[in-house]
This record gives C-alpha cells, sequence and structure tokens, in this order.
C-alpha cells in the first residue's frame, strides 16, 4: 500500500452504492456474475451457521465470527469461524489464509463476515479489514457492527475508501447476530450520558408534550421512539385533538419549532463532541473535495436546520448566497446575528415551502436528520425539489457523546434513558442513503467523521 493502514483510518470513506437488491460481479473470463437477494441471504446465514461453531481461546469474552468467501456466481470458495485453529485467530483472516493456501483468485469474490472486520490489531498483527483490502475483494457484506468504539464504524469506512463496495446483512439477522454475541456486546454498550447532560434532562418528547397540552390537546403520553416522525405524531394526536386536521397540522408543526428553540437556541459547544473535535469541520471540508465543490462559497447554499448558526461559523460566512432554515424562531434570530449576509426563513425540513423548485446548488442539512420527529423521506424529498440538476446533497448524523469521564463515545442516547445506541446513528444514515437512491441521485456515498456519519449525493434529474 502507498501508506500506512493508520493513515487510512483517518481518511474520509466513501462508497457509491447499488441501487437494486441483486448483486453483481465479474467472473474471471470477464463476463458479468451475478448473486441474487435471495442467494446472498443464504450465504448470510451460512455465516452465522459458522460464527455459532467459534472457539474461545481463553476465559475471556470474544465475539462469535463466521466468515464466508463466495465467488461472483454464488460458489462457495472458503468457510471460517473465529479460532476454528485453536489460536483464536479472526475468521476473516483464516477464510482468506485457506484461499491463499488453495491458490484461489479473490478479484472477484465477495465475503460475507459477521462482524465488522476490525482496524486494530495487537504488535505485530495485520487488522483483518488491511488483509481484506490487500486480497482483492470487492464487496464485502457485513453482519453487526462492532460494538468496540475503537472498530465501530472505521472498518466498514476503511474498506469504502479502498472502492470496496460494503453492504450489510437485513435487520432480523443483525438482530440474531446480536442475540448470538449479547455477552460480547455488553462489554462495550454500557457507555451512558450523566443525568444533567442536556441530551437526558431536556428531551424534545417531553417539551412536545408540554406544548401540546399547552395548545390544549389534551394526550399526555406521546410515542418517543426514535423513527416516529412528524407524520406519525400527526396521525396519532388526531384522536386526542378536537382540532381540524390542517389546524393540528400546523400546531404540532408549531410546537415542534418551539421545542427546538427551547433546547438548542442558546446551546454551546462546552459540552458537546465538536467542541472537543474541532476536526469535524475538516470532515466537511473533505466531503465538498471529493464532491469537487472546489467553488463552494460562490454557490446557491441552503443550510437546512441551522440552529442557532453556532456550526456556520468557519464554514459558511463566506457564502455569498446563502439561505438559512430552521423551525426555531429564536434559534434563527441567533444564527442571523452570525451570519448576517445570509436569508433566514422559518421552516422546517419536510416543507421548505419559502424555497423555490430547482433554485439550489448544495443542500447542506447537519446533525439534523437524526432529530426526534424529523420525517427523513419527507425531508429528502424536499431535498430534492429545491436542488437544480447536478445539485449536491450533504447531509449529517451526530454519532458522538461525551460521557461522564469526559470520553467521546460513538452513538446517540435513546430517549427516556441515559444509554447511548451505537448502531442507531448507521441506521439513520442508511435510511437517508437509501431514499437518496430511491430519488436517483448520484455519486451517492457514506462518511463515517470524528462526531457525525456523513451521507451525501448528487441530483440527476
Amino acid at each position: 500500500m502507498a501508506f500506512s493502514f493508520l493513515r487510512l483510518l483517518r481518511m474520509p470513506c466513501y462508497s457509491a452504492v447499488a441501487e437494486h437488491s441483486e448483486h453483481f460481479s465479474t467472473n474471471s473470463s470477464g463476463a458479468r456474475a451475478l448473486i441474487s437477494a435471495e442467494n446472498a441471504k443464504k450465504l448470510m446465514a451460512l455465516a452465522i451457521e459458522e460464527a455459532q461453531r467459534s472457539v474461545n481461546e481463553d476465559e475471556g469474552v470474544h465475539p462469535l465470527v463466521g466468515a464466508i468467501i463466495a465467488s461472483g456466481d454464488g460458489e462457495v470458495l472458503t468457510t471460517a469461524h473465529r479460532g476454528e485453529d485453536g489460536t483464536g485467530r479472526h475468521a476473516e483472516f483464516i477464510a482468506l489464509s485457506k484461499a491463499t493456501e488453495e491458490s484461489i483468485d479473490l478479484t472477484n469474490a465477495e465475503l460475507f463476515v459477521t462482524l465488522e472486520p476490525c482496524t486494530a490489531r495487537g504488535p505485530g498483527k495485520t487488522p483483518c479489514a488491511q488483509r481484506i483490502i490487500e486480497s482483492g475483494i470487492r464487496r464485502v457484506h457485513i453482519g453487526m457492527l462492532d460494538p468496540n468504539p475503537y472498530i465501530l464504524g472505521h472498518g466498514d469506512s476503511a474498506l469504502n475508501w479502498e472502492r470496496i463496495k460494503v453492504e450489510h446483512f437485513p435487520s432480523e439477522l443483525v438482530h440474531e447476530l446480536r442475540e448470538l454475541n449479547a455477552e460480547f456486546i455488553a462489554l462495550h454498550e454500557k457507555a451512558h450520558l450523566p443525568a444533567t447532560s442536556l441530551y437526558v434532562s431536556t428531551q424534545i418528547c417531553d417539551i412536545v408534550l408540554q406544548e401540546l397540552q399547552r395548545e390544549g390537546v389534551g394526550i399526555h403520553e406521546l410515542p418517543y421512539e426514535w423513527d416516529v416522525s412528524i407524520t406519525d405524531l400527526i396521525q396519532f394526536c388526531r384522536s386526542y385533538s378536537s382540532l381540524k386536521p390542517a389546524e393540528l397540522t400546523e400546531t404540532l408543526y408549531m410546537v415542534r419549532g418551539r421545542a427546538y428553540d427551547k433546547k438548542y437556541a442558546t446551546y454551546d459547544y462546552s459540552n458537546d463532541a465538536r467542541g472537543c473535535r474541532p476536526e469535524w469541520k475538516d470532515d466537511f471540508r473533505s466531503v465538498l473535495s471529493r464532491l469537487e465543490l472546489d467553488d463552494f462559497d460562490d454557490r446557491h447554499i441552503i443550510n437546512v436546520g441551522i440552529g442557532n448558526g453556532l456550526e456556520g461559523l468557519g464554514l459558511f460566512d463566506k457564502a455569498s448566497d446563502l439561505t438559512l432554515i430552521d423551525i426555531g424562531r429564536l434559534s434563527l434570530d441567533a444564527a442571523k446575528k452570525l451570519l448576517p449576509n445570509a436569508t433566514a426563513f422559518t421552516a422546517s425540513a419536510e416543507r421548505l415551502e419559502p424555497i423555490h423548485d430547482s433554485s439550489q446548488d448544495v443542500y447542506v442539512s447537519l446533525r439534523t436528520y437524526q432529530s426526534s420527529y424529523l420525517d427523513v423521506i419527507a425531508s429528502v424529498r424536499e431535498a430534492h425539489r429545491v436542488l437544480r440538476a447536478g445539485g449536491l446533497f450533504v447531509a449529517s448524523v451526530a454519532n458522538a457523546f461525551v460521557v461522564e469521564d469526559g470520553a467521546i463515545v460513538s452513538g446517540l442516547v435513546i430517549p427516556h434513558t441515559t444509554t447511548v445506541d451505537r448502531d442507531r446513528p448507521f441506521a439513520v444514515a442508511e435510511k437517508i442513503r437509501r431514499h437518496l437512491t430511491i430519488m436517483k441521485f448520484a455519486d451517492v456515498g457514506v462518511f463515517s467523521g470524528y462526531t457525525e456519519i456523513y451521507v451525501f449525493g448528487r441530483r440527476i434529474v
């Protein structure tokens, strides 16, 4: 390799994404081979069976991991499970070693592995992600992400950076893997936010409930699961309100805006991962560089969910045509003071009514799409509407919290708990990515940065 693996882990990682359920590769004769979605799932199940055979090398808790290498037409080339040779070696290492011993050409092979490949090993050991990169394999199917915060997301990103296609097991198989590795997961998923954290003490669902009651809506509890959207909330509240549907809709959008104002209008980065890792701005710039947006400041830019404007300092100060959008009036007033040359509108990501069709060159929305009661699908549709052909979409999902000991951990807080869910940011990013492909965006990619996961694409129609 031209540069060290450590450097690779610190560089941005991108992936173009397939738009269909079939998985394609090219066989050694040059013909295009196909692994159907059905066959791919069978290979995933086979990898899980291998994982169940894993052998621990000592009394410690280790993950159960299985690996299958298959040819482009779905033929199983090698199988492996962790520790099968009695040494505790990783499943990927064993599977690749078998292929080398049997002189199998892996140029167009696909790897199915139940745990995200590692990017860090002990002294003198090569991480599995690097071995995969050097093997010639061009597509990797990953089961569960590694709960170890030193690995989480980095294996996925390292492969993507090298243009290796990464697919993920479907949710029902991931659930099976999480049950299989429950003890291993428990070792790493004990990160909790302090009870005094803003993300624990002040939750949007509670403020929205209070505001609805203040508006006379006789409701005593709201759904607060992470994927409940404003559209779901409107339907849920209809049974508790005498308001007409249109009036209830406007009321809910209004109180959601008030809730975010109460939580974030005066927010700063004093106890925020961005404050601890100012390199997050370099991550954003690297996405722009990847999209060849050298003239960013000269474009028509819309920032959706600007909050109080703090994130715009150093990123949008020099923009010649900047439009700011936020659902909180107080937050937007603060943003306008920090970015006085911008045009500002109080609006939601789902309803960018003040913005004309095909009027924007760049759509930016940072750490907004994971927000409580945001409708991701409606928001992506609106982004498509306001972007011109060739316009660029860049959104990020928060993926870092400062915990009690001052350390930064990856994840998002589970509503009404102090627990950080390490998988949720990736689930939100995948939802965005998937809908970008549905809307026929090109150059769609995902990049795991220091504090957030970026999803980007280019509107082509």
